[in-house]
């Protein structure tokens, strides 16, 4: 056990080190350097490893599966095999290569500006969830990609583009390229108090997942499988603190838009990305089912981290940063040991194991 934390917490303090080498670099070359080991890094114990990760096993029988035949997976998952299986290749570059779209995105194409705040919060957020080997992470590395050119010329074009790729690898997608209609979105604190009040009271009502469950547009969707099933339960959210640091970036940026707004390209947009995903959160803390609408919009708070910080304290954010990276690592640490992949409890990534043991 000792081991499997050395190693995740290794990877994490490389994260942070060479994150802050990216933002600090004085040249393009050292930082396309820093970069480069910042994925190596975050890529090669995800690579190498083996059986780690609830879903490991699952996507290894796909693989081999397609093989033989075809599914009723996504697009670009199958596309994906289907070239590796040209090539005869070996399952776990099935694996390497899923990991690689997952991490890729986030390690060379968000900006440099703020990288830290960016790289360090979405790391503590998802790259145990990516060690899963989820797709799911693939379409949403793909989609920070599209949010990031969205300021850019032609950048609603581009940010449609990598939700399309986004929608071939998971069809929850199909909810990101709505997005785009909210890039220039302007609104008020006033307005955005209202509306973050009534989405509280709304997923905070035992009778919400009854009546999405009863509709007919839900029913008919990928995910209407679920109702009845074992995932169609009440979840296990623990003591709830958790949830509230979870929320809490979130939830602080909107409390005080009226100055973190004046840190953020385009804060409408992100204010709302911001009640989606206080939204989400809620509701997947209460019904298990809701956990895949989660993973959807789970990234936002690493778009918040930096103007909540200098919102809170302009002189000292990186202060301000640090108390929110504690709460994230002490989440990160029970994560790691309450993920155990011999009893397929939570990511199932304890104890980490690779290829070569």
């Amino acid at each position: 056990m000792l081991y499997t934390y050395i190693v995740y917490n290794s990877i994490l303090f490389f994260t942070v080190f060479f994150s802050y080498c990216v933002e600090k670099s004085p040249n393009k070359v050292s930082e396309r350097l820093s970069r480069l080991l910042l994925f190596i890094s975050q890529a090669l114990p995800a690579c190498i490893r083996e059986g780690i990760g609830t879903d490991y096993w699952n996507y290894v029988g796909l693989y081999k599966l397609y093989q033989v035949d075809n599914d009723d997976h996504e697009v670009g998952f199958q596309f994906l095999a289907d070239v590796l299986i040209f090539f005869d290749a070996h399952y776990q570059w099935f694996i390497i290569a899923l990991t690689v779209l997952a991490l890729a995105p986030i390690c060379f194409y968000v900006p440099k500006k703020h990288f830290s705040y960016f790289s360090i919060t979405y790391f503590l957020l998802l790259y145990l969830d990516i060690i899963g080997s989820s797709r799911q992470d693939v379409s949403v590395g793909l989609i920070v990609c599209g949010i990031c050119f969205l300021s850019q010329k032609k950048g609603s074009l581009k940010y449609l583009v990598c939700a399309a790729l986004a929608f071939l690898m998971h069809y929850s997608s199909a909810l990101y390229f709505s997005l785009v209609l909210l890039k220039k979105i302007k609104i008020s604190a006033i307005p955005l108090y209202i509306i973050l009040g009534v989405t509280l009271i709304v997923t905070s009502g035992a009778s919400l997942f009854e009546m999405i469950s009863q509709n007919e547009m839900f029913m008919d969707s990928p995910y209407g499988v679920y109702v009845g099933s074992q995932y169609d339960r009440e979840a296990n959210v623990g003591s709830g603190l958790g949830i509230i640091a979870n929320l809490l970036i979130a939830i602080i940026f909107i409390i005080l838009y009226p100055r973190s707004s004046k840190h953020i390209n385009n804060p409408g947009f992100f204010a709302i990305l911001g009640i989606l995903f206080i939204g989400s959160y809620i509701l997947a803390s209460q019904i298990h089912i809701f956990g895949r609408l989660l993973n959807i919009f789970i990234f936002v708070p690493a778009f918040l981290a930096y103007p909540t910080c200098k919102a809170i304290w302009s002189k000292f954010p990186r202060f301000i940063f640090c108390g929110f990276v504690f709460l994230y690592l002490v989440l990160f640490e029970k994560t790691i040991a309450i993920s155990l992949s011999t009893l397929g409890n939570g990511l199932g990534i304890t104890p980490y194991q690779t290829i070569f043991d």
